[in-house]
Order: C-alpha cells, then sequence, then structure tokens
C-alpha cells in the first residue's frame, strides 16, 4: 500500500501520530487487546476482534462456495440477487464490481425495486440473503416475497435460497435453504469483508477472490507493527483533522469499483456517536464541486488501485490532503485497521451503533401505530411538491429553493446538509444529482443517501455525530402496484414510508432539523427545475 499525506499541520500530526505510538495502538490492534478502547468499551470489543486475523486465515467457504454454485447451475440457476444491508452487502458489491461479475443488489424497499430485483425470470434466479443478526427487517421481508414469488410460479425456493448468518440465527436454517454459510460471531458487519459475506456471494457470481485475500494478507504483515506502519500515518492524518475540526473527509473514488462507499459505511458507523466523528463523503466524479470546492472543513483523500494514475485534485481550503493507491484486498484491510485506531484516537468504541438501532425502533413504531412518532406539518405545497417541516425552520417561505435556503439557515457554521431520498432508485436515477445542486445554492456541503440503505452506514453519524447537519427527506407518491410483505400486516410501501418517517422521528429526538420534500405526480421534475438541475 501506497500512502501519501500532506497534513495541514505537521505538527499537529506529529502529536497525534506519537501518541498512537506511545499507546503501541497498531500491535496491541494486531494482538486483539480488547482494551484499547477503554475499560468500558472492552465487553464489546472482545466480542468483534476476529476480523483483525482474516487475511491470514484459512477461508474454507470459497471452496464451498464454488461447489454450491456448480450444483446451482446443474438446477439452471446461474442469476443471483443479494439481500443485505450496510456492512452485510457492501464488501460484496465492491469485491463482485473487482472481480467483474454480475450480481443484483437489493437494497431497497421499495415495491417496485422488490420486483425488478427478482425479475421475470426466477426459474434462472437464486436469492442470496445477508444478515448477521438474521432479524434485519429489509432483508427478511425480501426473503418472504421471493419465497411467495416462487410459490406463485410453482417453484421451490429452497433449490435456490442462500443465507449468510451468523450460527444460531433466525437464518441458520438448513432446511429453508439450499445452503447456510455462517460468519464468525466476532466479527461485526462492517469489518466482515473477509468472511463469507464479503466473499460467497462473489463466487457464487462466478469470481475468484483468492488473490484479494492474499493481497489483504501481505497488507496485515505491515500493519502490525507500530513504526512505518501507513495504518498508523492515516490514523494520525484523520485524527489531526478531527482535532482541528476539519470533520468532513471526501473521499475522492478513482477505483471504479464503489470502494469510497464501502468505506463510507465503515467510518460512519464506527465513528459517528458521542459528539464525535468523521461525516464520509464518497464522490467518484473528479470534476464533482466537493472535490473542486471543498471548504475549510473538508479533507480529501484520493482513493487509486495499484499502478493507476490518478487525477489529482485540487488541494482543499484546509490544505488537508492524501492519497492512498493499492490492491484492493489491501486497501479493504488498511481501511478496516485505520478505522479501528481512529476509533482509539477520537475516544469512540468502534463496534457499537447505538443510533443505527434508536431509528428501527421508531421506523417499528411508525409501522405499528404512526401516530405514536413525531409527525411533521404539511406546512405548504408548491405546484406537485408538498413541503413538510415546522414553521419555525420554514417560516414564511413558499417555494422549494427557499425551503431549502430557510433549512441552511438552521445549519451552523461549517455543519453540512443531508439528502435522504426514501423513493425508487430506477425511477430517480438522477437524484444523485441533487447533491451538486444543493451545494452549489447553498455552499454547504452535501451528502446523499438511498433509505433504507444509508440507515446502515452514514445514519449513525447523522444522529451521533457532531449536531451540525439538517437533512432533507426526499418522498415519492407510489406509481405501479404496492407489494405486500408476505407473513407481515404491512406492504413494501408502507415499509418504506414507515422507514422515512422512523429517521425523521430519530433525528428530531436526536434535535437535528428535518424537512421532507414530497414529490407527486411530476413532482421530480418540479423538484429539479426548482433547484437550477437539468433532468
Amino acid at each position: 500500500m501506497k500512502v501519501v499525506l500532506s497534513p495541514a499541520s505537521a505538527e499537529s500530526y506529529e502529536h497525534e501520530l506519537a501518541i498512537l505510538t506511545e499507546a503501541r495502538a497498531a500491535s496491541r490492534l494486531a494482538a486483539r487487546d480488547a482494551h484499547l478502547w477503554g475499560d468500558s468499551s472492552a465487553q464489546t470489543a472482545e466480542n468483534r476482534l476476529g476480523w483483525v486475523d482474516l487475511p491470514a486465515s484459512d477461508h474454507p467457504e470459497i471452496a464451498r462456495a464454488e461447489e454450491l454454485r456448480h450444483e446451482l447451475a446443474k438446477r439452471g440457476v446461474h442469476r443471483f440477487v443479494l439481500s443485505g444491508m450496510g456492512g452485510s452487502s457492501l464488501g460484496a458489491a465492491v469485491i463482485a464490481k473487482a472481480l467483474e461479475v454480475e450480481l443484483t443488489f437489493l437494497t431497497s424497499t421499495a415495491p417496485a425495486a422488490v420486483r425488478r430485483a427478482f425479475g421475470d425470470d426466477l426459474k434462472h434466479t437464486g436469492l442470496i440473503v445477508a444478515s448477521k443478526s438474521g432479524t434485519t427487517v429489509e432483508t427478511r421481508s425480501h426473503l418472504a416475497a421471493f419465497e411467495a414469488a416462487c410459490a406463485d410460479a410453482g417453484l421451490d425456493a429452497a433449490e435456490r435460497l442462500v443465507a449468510i448468518t451468523d450460527a444460531g440465527s433466525e437464518l441458520d436454517d438448513a432446511a429453508r435453504f439450499a445452503a447456510v454459510f455462517t460468519a464468525p460471531a466476532d466479527v461485526g458487519g462492517r469489518y466482515s469483508a473477509f468472511t463469507a459475506f464479503g466473499l460467497v456471494p462473489a463466487v457464487l457470481a462466478g469470481g475468484d477472490p483468492r488473490s484479494l485475500v492474499d493481497s489483504a494478507a501481505k497488507c496485515a504483515a505491515v500493519l502490525a507493527g507500530d513504526e512505518d506502519n501507513p495504518a498508523m500515518e492515516l490514523a494520525a492524518f484523520l485524527s489531526s483533522a478531527h482535532a482541528r475540526d476539519v470533520d468532513k473527509l471526501v473521499l475522492a473514488d478513482q477505483t471504479g469499483v464503489g470502494l469510497g462507499a464501502w468505506i463510507e459505511q465503515l467510518i460512519g458507523e464506527s465513528l459517528g456517536k458521542n459528539g464525535r466523528g468523521l461525516l464520509p463523503i464518497a464522490v467518484e466524479d473528479p470534476a464533482s464541486e466537493l472535490i473542486q470546492n471543498a471548504g475549510p472543513d473538508v479533507s480529501t483523500v484520493v482513493l487509486a488501485s495499484s499502478g493507476a494514475e490518478y487525477t489529482e485534485p485540487p488541494a482543499p481550503v484546509s490544505g488537508h490532503f492524501g492519497a492512498v493507491s493499492g490492491s484492493l484486498g489491501g486497501a479493504l484491510y488498511l481501511w478496516e485497521f485505520t478505522t479501528a485506531l481512529l476509533a482509539f484516537s477520537t475516544a469512540v468504541d468502534p463496534f457499537d451503533q447505538p443510533d443505527v438501532e434508536s431509528a428501527k425502533v421508531s421506523a417499528r413504531a411508525a409501522l405499528a401505530d404512526p401516530e405514536s412518532v413525531q409527525s411533521m406539518d404539511l406546512v405548504f405545497s408548491y405546484e406537485n411538491i408538498d413541503v413538510y417541516g415546522d414553521e419555525h425552520t420554514l417560516g414564511s417561505v413558499r417555494s422549494i429553493s427557499g425551503a431549502v435556503r430557510a433549512l441552511t439557515d438552521a445549519v451552523p457554521e461549517f455543519g453540512y446538509l443531508a439528502i435522504q431520498a426514501f423513493v425508487d432508485p430506477d425511477r430517480f436515477a438522477a437524484i444523485g444529482a441533487l447533491r451538486e445542486a444543493v451545494f452549489r445554492l447553498t455552499g454547504v456541503v452535501t451528502t446523499f443517501g438511498y433509505g433504507p440503505a444509508y440507515l446502515h452506514s452514514t445514519g449513525q453519524y447523522h444522529k451521533g455525530g457532531r449536531n451540525n447537519g439538517a437533512f432533507i427527506q426526499i418522498t415519492a407518491d407510489r406509481v405501479g402496484d404496492d407489494l405486500p410483505v408476505p407473513g407481515k400486516d404491512c406492504t413494501f410501501a408502507q415499509l418504506l414510508r414507515a422507514q422515512a418517517d422512523g429517521d425523521a422521528d430519530a433525528l428530531r429526538r436526536a434535535e437535528r432539523p428535518v424537512i421532507r420534500l414530497h414529490l407527486r405526480t411530476d413532482g421530480w421534475e418540479q423538484l429539479g427545475r426548482s433547484l437550477g438541475l437539468e433532468i
């Protein structure tokens, strides 16, 4: 791995590096010292450090998955859909893309997205359900819907279902699946790239990740020492930014495999708590204004592949700039190690995620009884867009751009805006461009995420990190038929709405300002025009 760093303050960087070195943080992490993050976190850490040894471990799940792939192919199953949230699918997504294999990812609860993922050829389709706990609501709902679809088509779902979970979970049921792969219980979801969660889906899709694991093993030997350690250097670089209130980390991803999105969830969920952390923002377009016009609260780190040339962006105003290049396996392990070390430097437990659960609790409550959560009032309608929030935030404005500017006024200096889109990703494929449009309109760092997927990554930072953000939820009228969630007294559209309501409730309880833009017929076109976006 090659790490090139240009810290804004050499003195601050050297100070942070000295703290890590004197604490022997890297060698203690390599030795799985659960007390590295303090005695209060030791019990959690004791059961979450299995990932440290994974690159050097045997991986019998690879050969077993290859055998299963051949068995399923004999049954005509050669197309695979992966249902998993956060770390249960993002590692697999990066690995599958790097190995250039076809794998469909289902991370939405929009009914049209579920139908589209299953496709119109169930006979040749297999569903991989990935959930550490076995109780993840999105994954369990996808599983139930797939089983129902197979039954309607006269197919045996068990012949085309694969589970990846912890031993003893509700998904560890050999009678229900063609195969069940279990991952080590002491590896958390976002650190699971080198377990069955990250490796098996790519193998079933036709890839061979052995070289990727080997490259991580080579990197692991370097990261175990307390001197000349790129993970220590990168952690010191990032913690020195954190100490200087440079709390946004733009990941300029030029790997072409989505590494930035994986790092985004790793850092956001591991570090965004106790009012601390860095807000990671993965950006793949080198011309993005978030890169080109990064302000004094932003660090920029370029992500590049081994031997590949990369476009060096302008240095941010903060002066905090870096570049990391190397093999994908090495990069995955480097960032896991760096994140754990950075948690030591910022004094947080890297293995808990309390505010992910808070949104889940509110979503369950909203699904059972919509009146049980804090509802947002309809403040005004502008053509085909309904604007929800409160009069305190929105005041007398009655336009979409005015509403966004009013929300911006609730953001402290060097805060951020987060766009959260609880919509069908394909129907609104261009919606990610709103990030640039809102940034141009407001000058405030802007992030974007699809719900419910972001709830399992940066959603932790939104509620648990620094309280300097404001939030724009986007929902939309459903187009086409709804889809029931078998075994539950709800539909997928109702589940998606409850997840939006639940997160809005959790954000407001954490005293974060939120507005919602609900798009009715043609509302997307109106939204684009209002924010100066060509669509």
